[in-house]
């Protein structure tokens, strides 16, 4: 990522999130605030009515489930789902109940940080498929920021005075 990690709590506010840390997410929402994807797909489909009763801290849609969604699909089939279906909700998200970006964010929780592998020379985030379709991943960023993902920026935490890799942050997607 070209830009600097980013060690303060913007993404709680605004933005699209990729973000793993369990301590992170926890210290912001409680599990039961987060949406399924399943929700999230019915609010996209719905124009996004009543999406701000579920926003956590009137500010933030925390969707969990995703990974649980890929898994099964064959690699293709998920890159093809996600580009189709899942993007222009979040795209949409970001126009509708963002107003560009900046007045909501977007935060897809996943349960696994090993399954996220970030290539400095594509300046691509991927996601390792599971164990079912061997070693095959997808470029997960790719896939939900259609292209913006060089302008992304890494989550850190301090834990016990050292940074920790969260997540990923993109402020709007171009």
């Amino acid at each position: 990522m070209k830009n600097a990690p980013m060690e303060i709590d913007t993404w709680k506010r605004q933005g699209h999130s990729i973000l793993w840390d369990v301590p992170r997410l926890a210290s912001f929402c409680k599990p039961e605030e987060a949406v399924s994807l399943r929700q999230f797909c019915m609010l996209g489909a719905s124009g996004w009515k009543d999406v701000d009763a579920l926003l956590v801290k009137d500010r933030a849609l925390v969707v969990a489930g995703l990974e649980g969604s890929l898994d099964p699909l064959d690699p293709d089939a998920a890159v093809a789902w996600l580009e189709a279906h899942i993007y222009p909700m979040i795209s949409s998200f970001q126009r509708e109940v963002a107003f560009g970006g900046s007045q909501a964010a977007l935060i897809f929780w996943f349960a696994d940080a090993r399954r996220f592998e970030y290539r400095q020379a594509e300046q691509a985030a991927y996601w390792k498929c599971s164990a079912a379709h061997g070693k095959r991943e997808i470029p997960i960023g790719r896939c939900l920021w259609n292209g913006s993902e060089p302008n992304s920026q890494e989550i850190r935490t301090k834990v016990d005075g050292a940074a920790r890799f969260a997540g990923y942050y993109l402020q709007r997607i171009s």
